[in-house]
């Protein structure tokens, strides 16, 4: 048995923050494939603006998994959270967190604590 509910965390400081450093590593990697792809040297993949966009690029995805972890413990209940079998996802432009829950223990508890389920 499965279950859904979802958490408005429209307006905050870790949804602007998750979105703004998806849309940096979006771009880091647009710029490395622009390197690669126009550059008539083939210099190019040991250039020091290749390695500066790939350190930077690195530095986002790493800032972006800790806000997610971040996120995950703020928001999953502290009875669910590394608990029980789930999975989650963000969506940037409505600010929801969709939690999917397969455990019937966890279902049961989100419904003793009074959370809506979807599903």
């Amino acid at each position: 048995m499965k279950a859904t509910f979802e958490i408005d965390i429209t307006g905050t400081e870790i949804l602007s923050e998750l979105e703004r450093t998806a849309m940096e590593i979006t771009a880091f990697a647009d710029n490395i494939a622009f390197l690669l792809n126009n550059s008539m040297s083939p210099d190019v993949v040991e250039s020091e603006a290749l390695k500066a966009y790939q350190k930077k690029q690195v530095e986002a995805k790493l800032y972006y998994e800790n806000k997610k972890r971040e996120l995950e413990k703020t928001y999953i209940p502290d009875y669910m959270y590394n608990k029980y079998r789930y999975d989650w996802n963000l969506t940037f432009w409505t600010g929801i967190i969709t939690v999917t829950v397969y455990d019937n223990t966890a279902i049961k508890l989100l419904k003793d604590h009074g959370v809506k389920l979807i599903q």
